[in-house]
């Protein structure tokens, strides 16, 4: 649906939004004790009976859930309290919030290779209990003794919780969470003998998150009862008629002067469930009946808003607002963009000035090298060449002698000679 827009940056910028604004959730757990959490994107809230849960409320689940992955797609609670959650197609066991185990979801013999939200209906007999898992409009059954590899198709009844977000079991009864709805159906008629008449939906901003009408003053989109108006003209003119519309009440948009002073708000349904399911049905409008000796959930009919003569102006004002909304998000996103394109370009000039650094580098040892190699062959030349100007001295002198000599020995030949005829 397009509400959820308002919270896409969540997925950009990592920051938890306000549930009250775009109540949509990943999953839904119960613990052991009652303790009920719910998970969005990177964080997951413990659900408070009185207060809203607020974005200073958010934990980041890798900080308590070791190894847990963040925007889970399904969760569940076993008979043994372990609580498992699925992530693609891998399944997390946890026990006490620590990790016990990891399979693969093939290990559930289905033809998927991930689901939307899983169910497991605890039976009167340990064989009997089932997990069913939801992919879409199509659900498989699993039970101890049978796996039922083909899926089946969601009953007509459900087909406004196609791709469902989150489900939840308390006391028998299937919470089914789809964008900002909730449906309540008795988990006994599930899947055979559901109607249309034993499904209730309502908004969760209602009835889950306690959500207070300051906070919608405070966000600049109007009252309580306008913000809703709102979303229900919107649901009217973008799902099927025969879908079964929330229940808008005005009524449980409680005022808590601004969170302080609280008084306990009986009406989250989730908790009235744990305490006790006929008042969670009379809160519904929903009446369990006999006829014919057997149990029947009747409901009224959903109790149309009757419109206002300002209403065109409150939904010009609420869509001015999310067009605001957005496109600051937008030129946030266009300033970031620019702001990473400027500071890589920047890094890339100080790598080409590193390499020309080294490079200049490089050549001037270079030529530095050279140069003294020329000097050290400089020297050594100018070493040779004296070297050779001795050995030439000594060569003339030697040659000098060597003529002295034998200019010597050539005027004492003719004496000899002539001695030697007479």
């Amino acid at each position: 649906m397009r509400q959820k827009f308002l919270g896409f940056n969540q997925v950009w910028f990592g920051c938890p939004q306000p549930m009250c604004l775009t109540p949509s959730v990943d999953t839904i757990i119960k613990l052991n004790g009652g303790s009920i959490y719910f998970f969005r994107g990177k964080y997951f809230w413990l659900l408070d009976k009185i207060l809203p849960p607020f974005v200073k409320d958010a934990k980041q689940i890798s900080e308590y859930w070791q190894q847990l992955p963040p925007y889970l797609d399904a969760s569940y609670t076993d008979r043994q309290e372990n609580n498992i959650f699925i992530k693609d197609d891998t399944v997390f066991i946890f026990f006490q919030m620590k990790l016990v185990q990891k399979a693969a979801l093939s290990e559930f013999k289905i033809n998927s290779d991930r689901v939307d939200a899983a169910i497991f209906w605890k039976s009167k007999n340990l064989k009997d209990d089932t997990i069913y898992l939801f992919k879409e409009n199509w659900f498989w059954t699993q039970r101890q003794n049978q796996l039922q590899r083909y899926a089946k198709r969601l009953p007509r009844e459900l087909h406004a919780c196609s791709s469902m977000d989150a489900t939840l079991v308390i006391n028998d009864l299937i919470f089914i969470f789809k964008d900002w709805n909730f449906y309540t159906i008795d988990g006994n008629l599930f899947p055979d003998k559901l109607h249309s008449a034993s499904i209730n939906s309502r908004l969760s901003m209602q009835d889950i998150f306690n959500c207070d009408s300051n906070f919608y003053l405070d966000i600049g989109v109007g009252t309580y009862q306008q913000y809703l108006n709102n979303y229900k003209k919107f649901t009217l003119q973008h799902s099927p008629k025969h879908w079964i519309q929330p229940k808008i009440e005005y009524n449980v948009g409680i005022n808590f002067g601004r969170y302080e002073n609280h008084v306990s708000n009986e009406q989250n349904v989730l908790f009235l469930a744990m305490k006790n399911k006929s008042q969670l049905l009379r809160l519904n409008n929903i009446k369990v009946v006999k006829e014919n000796g057997l149990e029947q959930i009747k409901t009224s009919k959903n109790v149309p808003i009757e419109p206002r003569g300002d209403e065109k102006e409150e939904s010009r004002s609420f869509w001015i607002v999310t067009t605001c909304f957005l496109a600051t998000v937008v030129i946030i996103a266009f300033g970031l963009t620019a702001y990473i394109r400027q500071n890589k370009r920047i890094e890339e000039l100080r790598e080409e000035v590193t390499n020309l650094s080294k490079s200049s580098l490089e050549i001037v040892n270079k030529q530095s090298k050279e140069v003294d190699d020329i000097r050290e062959n400089e020297a050594f030349f100018i070493n040779e060449l004296e070297h050779l100007r001795k050995n030439n001295q000594n060569l003339e002198e030697s040659v000098e002698k060597v003529k002295q000599h034998v200019e010597s020995r050539l005027r004492e030949q003719p004496k000899k000679f002539c001695c030697t005829l007479s």
